[in-house]
């Protein structure tokens, strides 16, 4: 799961099961509620509306990149690698005002594994500054391949949505609610198991056909 404050841009990757059980959509919901009285302001995106407010959109095409570059081949690496990729991320410097998400949020210059280990001497613990060392080169390493990504996004976002030739349909279902301008829940039968609300570029009207020769699919 993706978290991305809007003010700092900060970003959180949290590993969340693939499945979501009554105690964890009810505090889902308590948390929704409980933002929405302190004036906060959520907004949730799912795998047929994943469109936000296109700040999380960015983040996720960058940790998207980076857990392909690094994760093994049976793909059971990836929560280990979340939290240098968090580091890493919010320490990307923001063009606009000079400024990186992890000192926006806290206030403060953030210290790497090798600056703690020199504060604390070289003499008390080779091992450890052995280690810090090596974190320190994951993370330069990790740092560069968030770059190639940032830039990897920026070229191809655009050409990533140009509309397909052949786009398949499924349907008709019946529209029972309308959220904000860019999203529609439908009414879907119990055989399609996936969230309900959908973004209009999945959608598009349905028109009867008013040819009585044609046969109509069922």
């Amino acid at each position: 799961m993706v978290v991305v404050d809007r003010f700092s841009n900060y970003a959180t990757f949290i590993a969340a099961p693939e499945l979501c059980s009554a105690e964890t959509a009810t505090q889902l919901f308590f948390t929704h509620v409980l933002f929405e009285l302190m004036g906060t302001k959520l907004n949730f995106s799912t795998s047929n509306h994943p469109q936000t407010d296109g700040q999380t959109e960015r983040v996720n095409v960058i940790l998207e990149e980076y857990l392909r570059r690094y994760v093994t081949a049976n793909q059971n690496n990836s929560v280990s690698l979340l939290d240098v990729a968090q580091f890493c991320c919010n320490l990307h410097q923001n063009s606009s005002i000079g400024k990186n998400a992890f000192e926006l949020a806290t206030g403060r210059q953030s210290l790497s594994p090798l600056d703690v280990a020199l504060r604390q001497g070289q003499s008390r613990c080779p091992a450890t500054l052995r280690l810090a060392k090596a974190r320190v080169e994951q993370l330069e390493e990790a740092r560069e391949c968030l770059d190639r990504a940032v830039k990897h996004m920026n070229k191809y976002t655009y050409a990533r949505q140009r509309p397909l030739k052949f786009q398949r349909y499924s349907g008709q279902f019946e529209v029972t609610y309308r959220i904000g301008k860019l999203a529609y829940r439908l009414a879907l039968p119990d055989r399609i198991k996936v969230h309900p609300v959908f973004h209009i570029g999945f959608l598009k009207p349905y028109h009867k056909d008013e040819d009585p020769s044609r046969v109509q699919a069922v």
